[in-house]
């Protein structure tokens, strides 16, 4: 029988997280699932707690190959995967139990190809954040979704990722399920919404985000920034070019954010990255100003809050 769903789990390293993650998607209302986990050559417990999982249950296929990063691991689970429809998972999240089910119903009743679910971020300290909270979207949409592309937690018929044009960007290691999210919207220009959370995205010390190497995200975001520039230029026809050029130039701020947060290089290093992918030098300087901006902006409303804090508990 042909699963209804196939979801993709890349893991590497993740022997804290793996057998929750799995063990929500073996507890879905919607039992006709598969379950790909693509084992990135990891140096712990891993595979083997993979192992242990589906000898216990059928619908889990493992994959254990070398380290090669998340983008070649999804890819190796899109390559695998049987189901009509495609969800993934990172390991250390998970699904709600009726999270499946809710996006595969929202899917047969918009008939779209798309369908992008809300989730809940629960942050370190335990805040939980909605993914989609400042959106008013309806059950099926034209325009431009603001905010999170992640492709966690969201529905695509499998259909789509038949053209390689259509997969992950090999060896791209940060924004690249943004990359392919923008490309999938502008070929559909349309999509559904489910407004429930259906999935809770977690936060931890293990977040590839979480990495001091502040140079090399900065490479990555430079990078899908190109990416994302190339496609909206040379491709005709497609929807949000517009809003695919706007996230361009906001992958490449971003890439200035996360080096100044990070910083283990010189400004001179990072305008030599910046100009393996882009020519213009004062655009280079023009994104640092507004990095540091954004930055000071932030630290600055950090600063208000904890005087205001500091007023209140006087009073």
């Amino acid at each position: 029988m042909i699963p209804q769903i196939s979801i993709i789990v890349p893991v590497y390293n993740g022997e804290k997280y793996v057998k929750r993650c799995v063990e929500a998607l073996l507890g879905q209302t919607l039992h006709n699932v598969e379950i790909i986990i693509v084992n990135d050559g990891s140096r712990d417990k891993t595979s083997a707690i993979s192992h242990q999982l589906a000898d216990q249950d059928n619908r889990i296929i493992v994959i254990d190959k070398e380290n090669e990063g998340v983008s070649i691991a999804r890819n190796t689970g899109l390559k695998k995967a049987r189901g009509e429809w495609i969800a993934f998972s990172d390991a250390d999240d998970y699904y709600y139990p009726d999270g499946l089910a809710k996006l595969y119903s929202v899917a047969e009743e918009s008939h779209c190809s798309i369908v992008l679910g809300n989730s809940d971020r629960i942050a370190m300290n335990g805040v939980i954040t909605q993914r989609y909270s400042k959106n008013k979207l309806s059950l099926v949409n034209n325009t431009f979704p603001a905010g999170s592309l992640e492709m966690w937690g969201d529905l695509f018929h499998h259909s789509l990722f038949k053209s390689d044009d259509f997969l992950f960007a090999e060896g791209l290691a940060y924004l690249e399920d943004r990359v392919l999210m923008l490309k999938l919207l502008s070929k559909e220009g349309k999509y559904a919404f489910c407004s429930e959370p259906v999935y809770a995205h977690i936060k931890n010390e293990d977040s590839v985000l979480e990495s001091p190497n502040g140079l090399r995200m900065a490479r990555h975001c430079f990078w899908a920034a190109r990416l994302m520039e190339d496609y909206a230029n040379r491709t005709e026809g497609i929807h949000f070019k517009e809003d695919i050029l706007r996230d361009s130039d906001h992958a490449k701020r971003r890439a200035l954010m996360y080096f100044l947060a990070k910083k283990n290089a010189s400004l001179l290093d990072l305008k030599k990255v910046y100009l393996e992918y882009f020519a213009n030098k004062t655009d280079f300087y023009l994104y640092y100003l507004r990095a540091c901006f954004q930055i000071n902006k932030a630290v600055l409303k950090d600063h208000i809050k904890q005087i205001q804090k500091w007023i209140l508990n006087k009073k």
